[in-house]
């Protein structure tokens, strides 16, 4: 038992490296694909989508009209500029409603992005501990500029 703690701590860091090595090429690169296309991709062929394709264009910042990123802040998360991946006061909020039944989500710009680009679909706490953890590390490697 004692010779699989040590493995496991050995496998997250190697895993945690990847990430990180993954994230720190997004300095340079935009992602060729993301977690979520991929999902997509095999649902569809699972589906029996034969002609099923998937199309998508990067643009580069200056490319982009300068009102896009004020909309999608606005909308999406109004405390981006400031926070450094996390907006605690609305994760406060969306837990105090939790616990009376309602559902909102509190996830931030940095978090949709950690889990689009690498991570599962679905809702659990597992996922939204790799997703607290990547989106930290995104946060040190990534400008908010890139992010966004």
């Amino acid at each position: 038992m004692r010779s699989i703690i040590p493995r496991l701590c050995r496998a997250g860091v190697l895993i945690l490296l990847v990430f990180t090595i993954s994230i720190l090429s997004l300095r340079l690169f935009s992602p060729p694909v993301t977690s979520f296309m991929l999902q997509r991709m095999v649902t569809a062929r699972w589906g029996g989508e034969k002609n099923f394709t998937m199309f998508h264009n990067w643009v580069s910042w200056e490319n982009i009209t300068p009102s896009i990123p004020l909309a999608v802040v606005a909308s999406e998360d109004q405390e981006y500029p400031v926070h450094r991946g996390f907006d605690i006061e609305s994760i406060a909020d969306a837990w105090s409603l939790r616990q009376r039944g309602q559902l909102r989500g509190a996830s931030t710009i940095s978090w949709q992005i950690t889990k689009d680009l690498f991570l599962w679909s679905g809702r659990s706490f597992v996922r939204k501990g790799v997703e607290a953890t990547l989106t930290v590390i995104l946060e040190v490697c990534l400008s908010k500029r890139r992010i966004l």
